[in-house]
């Protein structure tokens, strides 16, 4: 018997590689999610939802905001948990895009 490590084989279609968009936005949309301790109180200040995707059940955002507009909630969130230290809030701009559909 001989032992091997474990490994990883993939195949690749060259033609499709070429049209791979890793970060670009495929539609132009994005979504912001974020969750936490403090999210809840996040969520009122911002008048954001509970967000419904699988993995996400904990989380509130938005979807389906276009790239500027998702980018700006985002930022806004992110400023108002950095003006105050300690908050426990994370935050996730999630643009649509192959590497995302890719993964689970």
């Amino acid at each position: 018997m001989v032992g091997v490590d474990t490994a990883w084989l993939a195949f690749a279609d060259v033609d499709a590689l070429d049209l791979w968009r890793h970060e670009d936005s495929l539609d132009g949309l994005a979504d912001v999610a974020f969750w936490g301790a403090d999210a809840p109180a996040a969520a009122q200040e911002f008048t954001a939802g509970p967000l419904t995707t699988v993995g996400d059940e904990r989380s509130y955002g938005w979807t389906d905001l276009p790239i500027r507009s998702a980018l700006r909630r985002g930022m806004t969130v992110q400023a108002w948990r950095d003006a105050e230290p300690g908050r426990g809030l994370a935050v996730d701009f999630r643009p649509r895009r192959h590497r995302g559909l890719a993964l689970p």
